[in-house]
């Protein structure tokens, strides 16, 4: 399974980022059955109903960086923990417990990107 998660608040402006993206994607392109495409919003620890069994996880997000407006970051692997560890995450929504917790009941997604635009 490929999850594709937008997360995000719309009600704070550029922070709904993420769900604004996989709106548009879901609208605009078909995708296989294995592919599941979800708006995440602000679900913090119930994202882990939504993502458990997933084999590669996409994460879509608004990100405060260093780079300035209309930057566009691409983390990978083990990069993906720190990043939320650091909370970088305009909207620090839980999802690094949601990774931890799946580390902790030994059903780690394999494969997780994030992709953000400041």
């Amino acid at each position: 399974m490929i999850t594709v998660l937008g997360i995000g608040n719309v009600l704070l402006s550029d922070e709904g980022l993420g769900v604004k993206a996989v709106e548009e994607f879901s609208k605009k392109y078909e995708y296989p059955e294995e592919v599941k495409v979800i708006d995440g919003g602000t679900l913090g620890i119930d994202l882990l109903y939504y993502i458990e069994g997933t084999k590669k996880l996409l994460i879509v997000d608004a990100i405060l960086g260093e780079k300035g407006p209309g930057s566009f970051y691409k983390i990978e692997s083990e990069k993906v923990k720190k990043y939320f560890k650091s909370k970088v995450s305009m909207h620090e929504l839980g999802i690094q417990e949601v990774l931890a917790l799946l580390d902790v009941l030994e059903k780690p997604i394999e494969e997780i990107v994030v992709i953000g635009l400041q």
